[in-house]
């Protein structure tokens, strides 16, 4: 089986785009895309199209979902007396203070709440 058929069948399934939006993006009807994923070879020419199309859809996707890699900004309020504390434990594990509260609600992200 070719192996960007396969990649084709997981990049409909888990970015949620059907046959035809899948086929509308290649220039092709879905009938044309039905035959590529079933008996017929998907020609040289077009190849390339769907690897950047295939590519982009999971690009698309990992920035929807907030995936992509730019650094989000959190502020949070705290009294004085809590920040000179979070920053002498900080500088305990030689960190910065933005270090240790990244490594801190990492640790917290996996606890489970009580709702």
């Amino acid at each position: 089986m070719d192996e960007l058929k396969n990649r084709i069948r997981k990049c409909l399934a888990e970015t949620g785009i059907t046959r035809a939006e899948f086929a509308d993006l290649c220039g092709i009807c879905k009938g044309q895309l039905d035959k590529w994923l079933s008996t017929a070879s998907i020609p040289p020419g077009r190849r390339q199209l769907v690897e950047r199309i295939i590519r982009e859809l999971y690009a698309k996707r990992h920035i929807d979902n907030g995936d992509d890699e730019t650094p989000k900004i959190i502020t949070l309020p705290v009294s004085p007396t809590r920040y000179r504390n979070m920053q002498h434990v900080a500088e305990l594990h030689g960190l910065t203070l933005p270090e240790w509260v990244d490594e801190v609600l990492g640790a917290l992200s996996d606890v489970r709440c009580r709702r």
